[in-house]
């Protein structure tokens, strides 16, 4: 069987791809592709790509992000300041 949703049936010759299941016996295979080359190394590797890269939109969130968290410690400091101040009095 290979990866389609019914059993096909494979003979001597056949073609089978990387995520083949045999429910009966054995079977011998001979790799003709590396895992560079088939569709489980390409996925993989369109995968990996996609987790090393950075959009754009998650660059100008991380810079949102910076501004809104010291701009609402400078806020904070301010404010606590200015309590201070006023307590004094």
């Amino acid at each position: 069987m290979t990866s389609e949703f019914k059993p096909v049936h494979k003979s001597v010759g056949s073609r089978v791809i990387d995520d083949s299941i045999n429910d009966y016996g054995v079977l011998k295979v001979k790799v003709d592709k590396s895992d560079n080359e088939n569709m489980l190394g390409t996925g993989k590797r369109l995968v990996e790509q996609a987790q090393e890269s950075r959009t754009r939109i998650q660059d100008i969130t991380d810079k949102a992000t910076a501004l809104l968290f010291y701009t609402s410690n400078s806020i904070d400091s301010d404010i606590k300041f200015a309590l201070r101040l006023l307590e004094g009095y």
